[in-house]
């Protein structure tokens, strides 16, 4: 027998264990590679998104304020105001409820993240309604190199009921985590072009593969 020695997984010098590994924002996945919390990003998650806000529950609710100018200072009603203003490596956080809408991501930015804010994945829900023509969340543009421009995000939130595709992918370079995908009578993810893909921790079920 013969015996190896496996060096310890290490991000820039610091031991993947270690809670100060990626700069304490996210995990050490790959020798010298952070996948980085949705606050934070950079190749050492050194730094921090602005964070547009978006919550279902203001539409229509004339008691509370909402910021569509940037959905800084308040919520916005749904995902596309947010997506709608948001610049490189911004944050799209989205409260729990159940957004029935078709999403662009924008596509003269990069390393924009779209997150849900619930406990679960299963607690915020983009609906496609079965009326989507492109696919329910669309990133479409020219490729981005990942080390360059960062990871775009989509991460913690449900995605039901595309006709079209849940998730539509060209050019970007995009991470997909803690995401359900489901009940969609088209396939779950497309991707073309030259962009990466990074899926993990995800569920994809119930779709119809064609």
């Amino acid at each position: 027998w013969e015996e190896f020695c496996v060096p310890a997984l290490t991000c820039f010098g610091v031991n993947a264990s270690s809670t100060s590994v990626c700069g304490g924002n996210g995990q050490c996945v790959a020798p010298d590679s952070c996948l980085c919390d949705a606050y934070s990003y950079g190749d050492r998650c050194q730094n921090a998104r602005t964070v547009r806000l978006v919550d279902a529950s203001v539409a229509g609710d004339t008691s509370v304020s909402v910021d569509t100018a940037n959905c800084t200072a308040a919520p916005c009603p749904n995902i596309s105001a947010a997506m709608a203003v948001a610049d490189n490596f911004d944050l799209v956080s989205v409260q729990p409820g159940i957004y029935v809408e078709s999403v662009s991501f924008p596509v003269d930015k990069y390393g924009v993240a779209l997150a849900g804010m619930g406990r679960s994945p299963y607690e915020t829900i983009i609906d496609g309604n079965h009326s989507d023509v492109f696919g329910v969340l669309r990133l479409g543009g020219y490729p981005r190199d990942p080390i360059a421009t960062g990871w775009s995000l989509i991460q913690n939130l449900a995605i039901v009921n595309a006709s079209a595709s849940a998730i539509q992918q060209s050019g970007f370079s995009l991470r997909v985590n803690k995401v359900v995908l489901a009940n969609n009578s088209a396939p779950a993810l497309t991707a073309t072009g030259n962009g990466r893909l990074w899926l993990s921790s995800s569920l994809v079920e119930n779709n119809n593969m064609r």
